[in-house]
């Protein structure tokens, strides 16, 4: 049991490792946001004919990546191929990214991207870690059903790691639009309060 949770831990540690690390998280993160946008066209588009497609519930799901859905309309995506709409959307991503960037400045923008990708990873792992505890607790059960705990609990942690793996690029994709950095105003210096001795003492 330790070692499939070891090695699950191995990997987490060493993606921290890697945000720690690396000076520019752009084109990973991009690359999750594009990923991400492929599989959200897939879902909406997934009827055999255009005309089965929902264009206002595509834009809607895909505010939740870009703000406002970078001023997209159902209407921009009217007549277009499944292909030409993921397009336009990475498109608009991409163009709200640079936006973004440009307006906190590359230095800042790579603290939120670290900032961002660390938040989510920590947060989803200890929640991981507590699924995979209660996962454990309950494994021996499947006993009684003929069926050997180790092996099952391998297939279910296998499984869970999998979908936290996915939950943190959607996680980092949906979020790292909508951050917002709060500048903090400098404390003004306080005016000291001279005393003229030589007024003080004339008194």
């Amino acid at each position: 049991y330790d070692d499939v949770l070891n090695k699950q831990r191995e990997v987490i540690y060493a993606d921290r490792r890697k945000v720690l690390s690396e000076e520019n998280l752009r084109e990973m993160i991009l690359d999750w946001v594009e990923q991400e946008i492929a599989q959200l066209v897939a879902s909406v588009t997934a009827g055999e004919h255009a005309e089965e497609w929902d264009p206002t519930a595509l834009v809607q799901a895909f505010s939740g990546i870009v703000p406002n859905a970078g001023g997209l309309t159902a209407d921009d995506l009217r007549d277009l191929t499944r292909e030409e709409i993921q397009a336009r959307l990475v498109e608009i991503a991409e163009a709200a990214y640079a936006e973004k960037e440009a307006t906190l400045g590359p230095e800042v923008m790579r603290r939120v991207e670290r900032a961002v990708l660390l938040r989510v990873i920590d947060s989803l792992w200890i929640r991981h870690l507590t699924a995979i505890d209660d996962l454990r607790e309950g494994i021996g059960l499947r006993a009684y059903g003929q069926r050997d705990p180790l092996v099952e609990y391998k297939v279910e942690a296998a499984a869970m790691f999998d979908q936290l793996l996915a939950t943190i690029q959607h996680d980092v994709s949906h979020l790292i639009y909508h951050v917002t950095v709060v500048r903090e105003e400098q404390p003004r210096p306080q005016k000291q309060m001279t005393t003229n001795r030589e007024d003080t003492e004339s008194r």
